[in-house]
């Protein structure tokens, strides 16, 4: 049997019967039975020529298309004739027949009827084509690029098809070809550059995604995906140095990648550059993988702030799958990564809220602090009341924590505070004053509305304390309503308090009326009032004194106390001379202002006035300890009767002292 082709078309009849049982057995059950005889046939060059001839009548597929490969094997002008006739049939499997066994050929003219069938109506024929020039090899790549440069459309497909598998040299002539200003070759290259599988083609891709067509665009990201993981490192450093927005095809590129993304990005994540570092947080977060939590986690220790930003960003934007994980990592003993830990878990939301509630009870007041942190970065009323109760917590940073947390929420803490300021936990109301006092003035309308409007006695008296609070002007029209018409008097009271706190000559004209209301409750509260409004109201009060009715002589007087400027505690000094009853609510009054009174009821003891020596000595004596330092002083002053009174004062005091111990 021969082992070079036989070209001379002569045949001994040794060889006849060799050949004829190869021929036999291209009709073999077994598959690579009937390739190897197709293949030795194809020894036997021009003399099995005919007998090839024959079997592409078989009736027996199998015989026809393995004739074809021999005939095509043995590449000769004679054994080429049929099979080129045969590719112009309408018949299309055997047109698809003809283009794979064509690809056997190493004859220049088998490369031009393959580069034809490219534009074959049916594209069986046209793929089976692309993978015979494929198998031709680098030889046939310029016969490829001068087909190309003229080819219709459909033929172009298949050409870029071609291209694509011949290795990095038809990878190089695809690349050459997506610059060019074809609209039709771009939007071909892209897509075959995916087929092409080969990294070096990624970059060229990059540049695809920002090709005018937005056709080529999409063949980019199609075929960025079909790179797989290698793609992730260089669409990376695309977004670093791309100044264009090209985010939203990253995005979809990273989304289709799925898994294969991950691993890469979290190498990434050590990257030198931070730009790279913190790129790669930020589609690690868009991944939403479990996978990518514990690697984030890590990376919140990093030494720059930004880097730390994205990480934390990507660890809220992945959300409720890293919350164990999270509060987990709040043992770590970095509080830079502890902080960042309590954002994320704020950011995250309505998840975190159960675990975070649990964190505020917990023995160490760090976790405490930093569960309150978090939780004010989650807008929900559960959060509120989970803040509030921890107002009464005994470290005073996780208090301060709280309530910063609560000033953060804004509007849906509003309420709630309002019925905290009540507490009967001195912590409690202590830090809500705090708290109103910052989001109370921006939501000022609301809690007006609850003041005139509410059904609900109990909000009106939460309302006005809270404006009692605040002393804003605005409320003043408000308040003024209430403090005169509301039918419960612990509204009309605040409404007094919040109203004496804005200091206006509306306040001054509407706590005088108060003195002459019928209840004797709400009269002697706004005397008292009057405190707060101050030295404004202290003329008025003084015009008012010759009033007949004697209970409102003794509110005035009341009044004139809690102000206890110059003029009031002048005047009050000097209604000591009195005797009786009168004397007696002045002392009281007197001892009511403290520290306000001293000074002048010193002085007072070298008052001519026996009276008022001896009222003004009952005053400081009630004062106590409060009154000693003057007193002590007053021991030097050079008026005689000064000092007696302040030595007997002080010996009372210290009798007084000793009594109660």
């Amino acid at each position: 049997m021969p082992s070079e082709i036989n070209t001379t078309g002569i045949i001994e009849e040794h060889q006849q019967d060799a050949l004829s049982s190869l021929i036999s057995m291209l009709g073999h059950d077994s598959w690579i039975k009937r390739k190897n005889s197709a293949l030795k046939i194809a020894e036997f060059g021009e003399s099995a020529i005919n007998d090839l001839k024959e079997c592409l009548s078989s009736p027996n597929e199998d015989i026809r298309f393995w004739a074809m490969v021999s005939l095509a094997k043995i590449n000769t002008t004679n054994s080429m004739e049929p099979l080129f006739r045969l590719s112009k049939l309408d018949d299309h499997h055997i047109r698809e027949y003809v283009a794979v066994a064509l690809g056997y050929s190493d004859s220049k003219e088998s490369t031009k009827i393959l580069i034809n069938m490219l534009d074959d109506p049916h594209w069986r024929v046209s793929n089976s084509a692309v993978n015979s020039l494929a198998m031709k090899g680098r030889v046939v790549i310029e016969d490829l690029i001068e087909a190309l440069k003229k080819s219709s459309y459909n033929s172009a497909y298949w050409l870029t098809k071609a291209l694509s598998k011949l290795g990095k040299e038809g990878n190089e002539v695809l690349i050459a070809f997506s610059r060019f200003k074809s609209k039709k070759v771009r939007l071909l290259v892209s897509e075959a550059l995916g087929d092409s599988n080969d990294e070096r083609a990624i970059k060229a891709l990059l540049k695809c995604l920002k090709d005018e067509y937005w056709q080529v665009r999409n063949n980019a990201v199609d075929s960025l995906v079909k790179m797989g993981g290698r793609a992730i490192e260089p669409l990376i450093f695309f977004m670093k140095d791309e100044k264009e927005n090209m985010q939203p095809y990253v995005e979809i590129i990273f989304k289709r990648l799925g898994d294969y993304r991950i691993h890469p990005l979290i190498e990434l994540l050590k990257h030198e550059n931070q730009e790279i570092r913190s790129l790669s947080a930020e589609a690690l977060g868009s991944t939403g993988s479990s996978k990518a939590v514990k690697p984030l986690i890590e990376a919140l220790n990093d030494k720059i702030w930004s880097v730390r930003k994205s990480v934390a960003k990507a660890l809220a934007k992945i959300g409720e799958v890293a919350v164990d994980d999270l509060i987990k990592s709040l043992s770590c003993e970095d509080d830079n990564v502890r902080y960042w830990i309590a954002i994320i878990l704020g950011t995250i939301g309505e998840s975190a809220i159960e675990p975070l509630g649990s964190m505020l009870s917990s023995s160490d007041k760090e976790y405490r602090l930093y569960a309150a942190q978090a939780l004010g970065k989650i807008r929900d009323e559960r959060v509120v009341m989970l803040l509030i109760e921890a107002l009464q917590d005994e470290a005073w940073i996780v208090r301060n924590s709280v309530a910063e947390s609560l000033m953060e929420l804004g509007d849906i803490s509003l309420i709630p505070i309002m019925k905290s300021l009540m507490s009967q936990n001195e912590d409690r109301r202590y830090w809500s004053k705090k708290v109103m006092e910052r989001i109370g003035p921006e939501e000022l309308d609301t809690i007006q509305d609850i003041l005139i409007k509410s059904r609900d006695s109990e909000m009106r008296y939460f309302a006005a304390y809270t404006l009692s609070l605040i002393g804003n002007d605005s409320s003043l029209p408000h308040l003024i309503s209430s403090a005169l018409n509301d039918p419960n008097e612990w509204v009309r009271k605040y409404s007094i308090s919040a109203i004496s706190r804005i200091n206006n000559p509306k306040s001054v004209d509407t706590l005088i009326k108060l003195l002459y209301d019928d209840d004797e409750e709400i009269a002697y509260w706004s005397a008292k009032s009057f405190a707060n409004i101050g030295e404004i109201a202290s003329e008025r009060l003084r015009s008012l004194l010759d009033e007949k009715d004697k209970n409102i002589r003794n509110l005035i007087i009341l009044a004139l106390g809690g102000i206890g400027d110059e003029k009031s505690m002048r005047f009050l000094i000097e209604k000591l001379s009195s005797t009786g009853l009168e004397a007696q609510r002045c002392i009281k009054v007197l001892v009511a202002s403290e520290e306000k009174a001293i000074p002048y009821l010193i002085e007072a003891l070298a008052d001519q006035r026996i009276e008022v020596r001896e009222n003004s000595a009952k005053a400081l004596e009630a004062l106590g300890i409060k009154a000693i330092e003057p007193l002590l002083q007053a021991m030097e002053s050079e008026n005689e009767e000064q000092r007696y009174w302040a030595g007997k004062i002080l010996r009372n005091i210290k009798k007084g002292n000793r009594k109660h111990e």
